[in-house]
């Protein structure tokens, strides 16, 4: 994952190869039973996260991004409640990897079995002397 990240902020986001670091900050699984499900939440302080669904049973809820323009849009019509949600849809051996501060949930797990999903976040550093590099 760790190395992944990096290629993505090089190749993906633009960020310099000669002066960023990419750690890992923590790391946990996430088990979700039947009706479980994540609130909505971000992931302050953190550069990106990683979520590798280890276990995606049918009807086990999908992943659920929010419109970061939400603030813009505020003013838009709308009769959903979820009409500035994007649905994921996801399958075990899948890695979603999205920015910390971007707002996410899940839907409920309604399958009856287990969704094991491995969540890590990643901090970046910056060294304008280049003292990563030594």
């Amino acid at each position: 994952l760790k190395k992944m990240i990096k290629e993505i902020a090089i190749q993906g986001m633009g960020y310099s190869n000669t002066y960023h670091k990419y750690t890992i900050s923590n790391s946990w699984c996430n088990v979700h039973y039947a009706d479980g499900k994540t609130h909505k939440h971000n992931h302050s302080n953190t550069f990106m996260v990683a979520a590798a669904y280890l276990q995606m049973p049918e009807d086990g809820g999908y992943f659920m991004a929010e419109d970061p323009l939400e603030q813009v849009k505020s003013f838009y019509y709308h009769d959903n409640p979820e009409w500035m949600w994007t649905e994921i849809p996801v399958v075990s051996g899948d890695i979603l990897v999205f920015p910390g501060w971007m707002k996410h949930k899940t839907q409920e797990n309604k399958s009856g079995k287990e969704r094991w999903v491995l969540t890590t976040n990643f901090d970046q550093q910056y060294d304008a002397n280049k003292n990563f590099l030594k």
